[in-house]
């Protein structure tokens, strides 16, 4: 739970790893079944593997535990907060509203669980429900004052009501906290960024990245900054890392996208945006968006 909470590319493996080692020991463990589910849903939230695949890994996982524990609330509990934050697995969009209420109904009955709690903040956040997302937070910071996860998206409330001052309050706390966890520098950068220090935030996404250099997704962060600064040569320093890690991953090639229009380079855009779409490539960080917007402008260009 330890290595977990951590939430880097490296940690998640090694929690992974425990895990299964302790079903090895003790298949009807279910509480290390429902910590294994967790640890797939953070994969995928942070970029390790896609949403199929997480889907494929937890949902067994799932079953098992609600028919060894029948009724058991965070079996439940991560089955909906997988659902609401991606759709294809299988909830529509009209549906998201009801199980974010079930969700909320459900928080009483795991009150030690701040994953979950944070998964319906950020639910709450993109219902623009500002305050609730931050009532639903600070609730779960009373019982649990130290949780970084939750001093994490309590400062993404902040700066969407930009109260900025309070929001690097709240993103410092949690790095004080999980000084390890390369999300919460991440959080910084985002900030630097929405009050227009650059630099600054140019310097977060990098301190991000030492901590957890195998995230391909931090890299490309950096990368397309520099690149869209007109910072060529240097995002393309970046960017050949991104490429090394994780060459055929949707953000890797939107990243291409962005290397193209730095470079001017039409034909090259018009074959990288075309192969993105041929393919389907996953939407992960806007990259299916990136190509289709990409590829209507340069018809449009050439009428």
């Amino acid at each position: 739970l330890e290595q977990q909470a951590i939430f880097s590319y490296s940690s998640l493996a090694t929690a992974e790893n425990l895990l299964k080692n302790a079903l090895a020991t003790d298949p009807g463990f279910v509480d290390a079944k429902l910590a294994l589910a967790r640890n797939y849903q953070m994969k995928f939230n942070t970029g390790k593997i896609d949403q199929s695949t997480a889907w494929r890994a937890m949902e067994p996982l799932l079953n098992q535990a609600q028919e060894e524990r029948p009724g058991d609330p965070l079996a439940r509990a991560l089955k909906l907060s997988f659902e609401i934050m991606n759709l294809t697995a299988g909830t529509e969009a009209d549906s998201r509203e009801a199980n974010l209420n079930e969700l909320l109904s459900l928080l009483p009955k795991i009150p030690s669980d701040t994953w979950v709690r944070q998964r319906v903040a950020t639910s709450l956040r993109w219902f623009d429900a500002f305050e609730e997302s931050l009532r639903v937070t600070e609730a779960g910071l009373e019982l649990d004052p130290l949780s970084a996860g939750l001093y994490s998206n309590q400062g993404q409330v902040y700066i969407q009501l930009e109260r900025y001052e309070e929001a690097e309050a709240a993103f410092m706390r949690a790095i004080e906290l999980e000084p390890d966890n390369p999300n919460f520098y991440s959080d910084m950068a985002k900030l630097a960024q929405e009050t227009g220090r650059l630099a600054l935030a140019l310097d977060w996404n990098r301190k991000a990245i030492e901590r957890d250099p195998q995230d391909h997704e931090l890299v490309a962060q950096l990368a397309e900054a520099l690149f869209r600064l007109g910072l060529t040569e240097e995002g393309s320093r970046w960017a050949s890392r991104c490429y090394a890690l994780a060459p055929q991953t949707a953000v890797c090639r939107k990243l291409q996208l962005e290397e193209s229009k730095a470079r001017k380079d039409p034909a090259k855009l018009l074959e990288l945006a075309t192969a993105m779409l041929a393919d389907d490539v996953e939407e992960r960080r806007w990259a299916y968006v990136s190509a289709m917007r990409t590829y209507t402008e340069l018809m449009m260009e050439q009428g």
